[in-house]
C-alpha cells in the first residue's frame, strides 16, 4: 500500500491545487501554484485561523509578497508575483512515517 497519494484539482484560472492523502483519507499536506493564491481559508480547514494569526503577527514588505508560517506542528509557505504564485502547507504531525516534507511541492 502507498504511504500517500496526490490528487491534483486544476482551478478554473488554470492554477493547479496537489492535496497529499494517506491512505486513510486524511489530507496532511497542499500544494498550489498558479496566478493567483487559492482560497487557502478552504484549504486550511482548522488551521486556517492558526496561519491568519501568525501572519497578522509578520511585518509587512511593500512589493514582495512571500509569506511563511513556521508553528511547531504547522508550516505554510507561500511566494509569488502577480500571475505566478505558488506554495504549500502541511501538518508535521500528520505527516506519514517515512514521508518528509520535502515530498510536498
Amino acid at each position: 500500500m502507498p504511504e500517500y497519494t496526490v490528487h491534483e484539482i486544476t482551478r478554473a484560472d488554470g492554477g493547479v491545487v496537489r492535496e497529499y492523502v494517506t491512505p486513510a483519507g486524511k489530507v496532511f499536506g497542499i500544494s498550489w501554484s498558479g496566478p493567483t493564491i487559492p482560497d487557502l481559508t478552504q484549504l486550511l480547514g482548522s488551521y486556517q485561523a492558526e496561519a491568519r494569526d501568525t501572519l497578522r503577527t509578520q511585518p509587512k514588505s511593500f512589493g514582495h509578497r512571500a509569506a511563511a508560517v513556521h508553528n511547531s506542528d504547522l508550516v505554510v509557505e507561500s511566494a509569488g508575483h502577480m500571475h505566478a504564485f505558488q506554495g504549500r502547507a502541511y501538518v508535521n504531525s500528520l505527516l506519514p512515517t517515512g514521508v518528509s516534507p520535502e515530498k510536498i511541492k
